[in-house]
């Protein structure tokens, strides 16, 4: 573009000394539509991007981490003027340079990776038009461009608890509490035959020991600075979305607690329908609390819960003290730290989790890219 100015104003230089030295109408008439030509660019250019229209499309059904995205997007020059070379900035580093004719569209279509849970920036982040004899270009930014939210992946746990260290609520035991309608993915071992051949429909028992014994899940939320923390972030959410849905998918009742946009948290649920609602939350989790898990737990001090599974991404000294407390008052205590193993290792936050160990707490060390399946069906380290 400099070279094309540098080119413009030496001409127009020369026109007007052509004009001084020879008298008439063509070197006044060359040197005047010199002049006026980048006038007439501008209001060419703004015209044409007047009839340029944009649409785009978005995955309709939820995207889950893991998932590529097919976007795509597209230009349409709706005038009957050609356009003069178009440059689309996206939002993912991706460029985008050509012309568009008359009442023609051009497509582009990408397929997107999905690292992360949250917000994916998509749509037009800049248009540039440049004019017709290269001296300028007509820039046109979109602050609040379009995105979608990327879902964490559901990872399913088969086979024993992941978490063996209480009385699991799914066990046939105690007398019958109450009855209710199949949900696809309950054991047919639960199946009341009878009730269900006369009312025609699939009903279920449900006993009393399942209804008394209750999970708590906490989440520190805290935000940290640190190596890869989005990794762990996403790590934490996935392992606490396999956990609620093998624990609901067995009928163990189990309470949520964590901070999320500066409020608690709390969500209960029963069985796999209530399993939607804290998918959703976590979904759309925040790593910003200004308040710590050490909050939540100095109450639970005052008296004895029911089992406890904390996950967090950095164990302190405040929180290992409270933890102490607790498994001395006989918390039922399970700790899932995310982390990479060879950033604590000789560190203290390393000495709280071999202290826990040794006071037959249930410890699970994962690093950010460790599988959930693998690691915690075989067992707490």
């Amino acid at each position: 573009m400099r070279k094309n100015r540098f080119r413009y104003f030496l001409l127009l230089a020369l026109s007007l000394v052509f004009m001084y030295i020879k008298e008439g109408i063509l070197p006044s008439l060359f040197f005047y539509l010199l002049l006026v030509l980048p006038v007439l660019s501008f209001l060419y250019t703004l015209l044409v991007s007047s009839q340029l229209q944009s649409y785009e499309e978005l995955p309709k059904e939820r995207v889950v981490r893991g998932e590529p995205i097919s976007y795509r997007y597209t230009l349409y020059n709706k005038g009957i003027l050609p356009s003069p070379p178009l440059r689309l900035y996206f939002p993912f580093a991706c460029t985008r340079t050509f012309l568009l004719p008359p009442r023609t569209s051009q497509t582009f279509t990408f397929l997107l990776p999905t690292f992360f849970r949250g917000a994916y920036p998509l749509g037009l982040e800049k248009l540039e038009i440049q004019g017709l004899l290269g001296l300028y270009q007509k820039k046109r930014s979109f602050c609040n461009g379009s995105s979608l939210w990327i879902h964490p992946a559901l990872v399913i746990l088969d086979g024993k608890d992941p978490v063996p260290h209480y009385e699991k609520g799914w066990q046939e035991a105690g007398s019958l509490w109450d009855i209710r309608s199949y949900v696809p993915g309950d054991p047919l071992s639960k199946v009341h035959w009878k009730l269900s051949a006369k009312k025609n429909e699939w009903i279920l028992r449900q006993f009393e020991s399942s209804q008394e014994q209750k999970v708590l899940f906490f989440l520190d939320t805290q935000r940290l600075e640190g190596k890869d923390i989005a990794l762990r972030e996403n790590q934490l959410i996935e392992t606490a979305v396999a956990l609620i849905y093998f624990y609901l998918s067995h009928e163990t009742p189990m309470e949520l607690w964590c901070f999320s946009h500066e409020k608690l948290l709390q969500l209960q649920g029963k069985n796999k329908t209530d399993f939607e609602k804290m998918y959703q939350a976590l979904s759309y989790l925040s790593f910003s609390s200004p308040w710590t898990v050490e909050t939540l737990f100095s109450f639970l001090l005052l008296e004895t819960p029911p089992p406890l599974v904390l996950l967090t991404l950095q164990i302190s000294n405040e929180l290992y003290q409270l933890l102490c407390k607790g498994v001395q008052k006989g918390w039922n205590l399970t700790l899932i730290h995310i982390g990479w193993k060879e950033d604590i290792k000789g560190s203290l936050e390393e000495t709280y989790l071999t202290s826990l160990k040794e006071q037959q707490v249930p410890v699970y060390q994962l690093n950010p890219l460790d599988s959930i399946t693998t690691l915690l069906e075989r067992g707490s380290l």
